[in-house]
C-alpha cells in the first residue's frame, strides 16, 4: 500500500533531520499538502521552520516565490529564508517527479499580530506606530522587487524574537500591478483601522487621518513618514508565551490555543530584576529606554530594548503569580483616594506621564483591602501606601506589613527593621501625594508618587518616588520604592 502524502512528508522531514543533524522541536502544521516543523540546526542560536510540500504545480510556484522574495538579507521586515535544500530520491527520479525543495525559513518566535490583539484589548499608540512602520517597510521591499503581498491580515504580520514586526505568507505574493498595489493599500488601511480600534479614539483617529492621503497618492516611504510624525514609535510589548509551540505530535490548533506559561517557568528568572536594574531606580531606566527610542523616530527593529522590558516583566512577576498572557493597557488612571491622595492622568503614548491634579473623592476607592485587588495599579498603589503608613503610625509588628509589601523583598526587610523608629512614618507618608501610572507589564506596574508642594516643603516629609508593584493571588504588593 502506497504511503499517503502526509506520511511521505513526515518521512522526508525525519530523513532531513537525521541528515543535517537538526533537532525537531515541534510540528506547526501537518496535512496532505504541507508539513511545517520547528527545528533547531546544530549550533544555531534560534530555531527555524522547516517547510515541506507535496509535489504539485502550485507548490512549486509557491516555494519559488518565497525563495525569490525571502532571500537572506532582503529586508528585516520580511520573514526571511535561511536555507533551501533540493532533494531528489531514486524512486522519484524513476517517476520523473522532482520533489518540491525543502525550505528552512525564519521562525516568528514573537507570534502573530492576531495573537497579540487577542491577548491585549488595548495597545499603546507608539506600539501601533511601530507595527505600521514595519508593515510599510515590508511592503516597500516587496514593491522594489516587483511584487505585492496580496493578502494583508493580522495573521500575516508576525514578530521576531526582538519584537520587530515582519510580513509572512510571502508564498502567496502577486506580481506588482496597479490592481495588486491598490489591494495592498486597501489591506494596509484595513489593518490600520483594526489597530486604531485598540487605541483611545483620539489616538486612533490621528493615525488614520495621517495615513489616508499618503496611501492615496504617495509611496510607502511617505506613509512611514506620516505615521512617524503622528506618533512616536516604541517597542511592542509581546505577552509572555507568545509564539509558544507544542510538542512534535501536537496539532497547530492545540499548540496555539493557549499561551499561558506555567508558573514554574518563571523561577529561573527570579534573580533577573537586580541584574537588569543594576542598582538604578527603575523610573530612570524607563526614561532612558524610552528617551533612546525617541531619538530614532522610525525605529522598528529594536534588538535590546524589548528584551530588557521583557526581562523586567518576567523578573517582576512572582513565581506564584497567575500567568495569563494578557497585558492590560497602560490606561489613564482613575481617582485613587488615600486620605487626600489625588491621581493624575497618564498619557497612553508616553511612558512617563505628566502629573495633572484630579479632584480627590471616593470614586474608584473603597477599603484598603478592596483597592489592593483593583485592576487599576494607581488605585492599588494608593491602598498599599496607606496600609504601609498605617503600620508605621501604629508601631505595629512586622506582620502588619505583609498586607502591603512583598515579604521576600528588600523593602519588607528594611521597613520591618524601621518599625517604631522616630520619624519613620513621616518618611513613608504619601497621603497628600499625586499618583500616576508610569508603565505596566502585565502583573507588574510602576507608579510615580509626587508629594504636594506643601508636603515637599515640610521638613522630613517624603520625597518624590517611583513605586514598583507586583500582583499575585492575594492582590498587589509593593516590591520597592525608589526615591527619585
Amino acid at each position: 500500500m502506497a504511503p499517503t502524502p502526509a506520511l511521505d512528508l513526515a518521512r522526508r522531514a525525519s530523513a532531513l533531520a537525521a541528515q543535517h543533524d537538526w533537532t525537531t522541536l515541534a510540528t506547526l502544521a501537518a496535512d496532505e499538502r504541507e508539513l511545517r516543523q520547528l527545528v533547531l540546526p546544530s549550533g544555531a542560536a534560534f530555531p527555524v521552520e522547516l517547510w515541506l510540500q507535496t509535489p504539485s504545480p502550485d507548490a512549486h510556484t509557491r516555494v519559488q516565490t518565497e525563495i525569490e522574495l525571502a532571500a537572506p538579507g532582503a529586508s528585516e521586515h520580511l520573514l526571511g529564508l535561511v536555507e533551501v535544500v533540493t532533494e531528489t530520491t531514486r524512486r522519484r527520479e524513476l517517476r520523473g517527479t522532482t520533489v518540491v525543495p525543502a525550505v528552512l525559513r525564519e521562525h516568528a518566535s514573537g507570534g502573530l499580530l492576531a495573537d497579540l490583539l487577542a491577548h491585549r484589548t488595548y495597545l499603546r499608540a507608539g506600539e501601533v506606530a511601530t507595527v505600521l512602520l514595519g508593515v510599510a517597510a515590508g511592503l516597500s521591499a516587496l514593491n522594489e522587487r516587483g511584487w505585492a503581498h496580496g493578502a494583508l491580515t493580522t495573521r500575516c504580520v508576525v514578530f521576531r524574537h526582538d519584537s520587530c514586526p515582519a510580513l509572512a505568507s510571502l508564498a502567496g505574493a502577486r506580481r506588482l500591478t496597479a490592481d495588486s498595489a491598490d489591494g495592498d493599500r486597501r489591506g494596509f488601511l484595513r489593518l490600520a483601522d483594526r489597530l486604531a480600534g485598540s487605541l483611545p479614539r483620539a489616538d486612533g483617529d490621528r493615525i488614520l487621518e495621517a495615513i489616508r492621503e499618503p496611501l492615496r497618492s504617495g509611496s510607502w516611504e511617505s506613509v512611514s513618514d506620516a505615521v512617524a510624525v503622528a506618533v512616536e514609535p516604541e517597542a511592542v510589548l509581546i505577552p509572555v508565551g507568545s509564539g509558544d509551540v507544542a510538542g512534535p505530535d501536537t496539532r497547530p490548533t492545540a499548540a496555539l490555543a493557549s499561551h499561558a506559561v506555567p508558573s514554574r517557568a518563571m523561577a529561573p528568572h527570579a534573580g533577573m530584576l537586580d541584574t537588569v536594574l543594576e542598582g538604578h531606580p527603575i523610573a530612570a531606566i524607563v526614561q532612558r529606554v524610552t528617551g533612546w527610542l525617541g531619538t530614532r523616530r522610525k525605529l522598528v527593529a529594536v534588538a535590546v530594548t524589548p528584551i530588557a522590558l521583557a526581562a523586567l516583566a518576567v523578573a517582576m512577576v512572582p513565581p506564584d503569580a497567575p500567568t495569563s498572557g494578557a497585558v492590560p493597557p497602560a490606561s489613564p488612571a482613575q481617582d485613587a483616594p488615600s486620605g487626600a491622595v489625588s491621581t493624575p492622568s497618564a498619557s497612553a503614548s508616553s511612558p512617563r506621564a505628566t502629573a495633572t491634579s484630579m479632584a480627590s473623592g471616593s470614586s474608584g476607592g473603597g477599603t484598603g483591602d478592596q483597592r489592593l485587588r483593583s485592576d487599576d495599579p494607581v488605585v492599588a498603589a494608593a491602598g498599599l501606601l496607606a496600609a504601609r503608613l498605617a503600620c508605621f503610625r501604629a508601631a505595629s509588628k512586622p506582620s502588619c506589613l505583609e498586607t502591603s509589601l512583598r515579604v521576600d523583598s528588600a523593602l519588607y526587610r528594611e521597613d520591618a527593621a524601621a518599625l517604631g523608629a522616630v520619624g519613620a512614618d513621616v518618611l513613608r507618608d504619601f497621603s497628600d501625594a499625586r499618583l500616576a501610572l508610569v508603565q505596566r507589564w502585565g502583573d507588574a506596574a510602576l507608579v510615580s508618587a509626587t508629594p504636594s508642594a506643601a508636603q515637599s516643603g515640610a521638613s522630613g516629609k517624603s520625597e518624590p518616588a517611583s513605586v514598583l508593584m507586583v500582583r499575585n493571588e492575594a492582590g498587589w504588593r509593593l516590591r520597592d520604592v525608589y526615591r527619585d
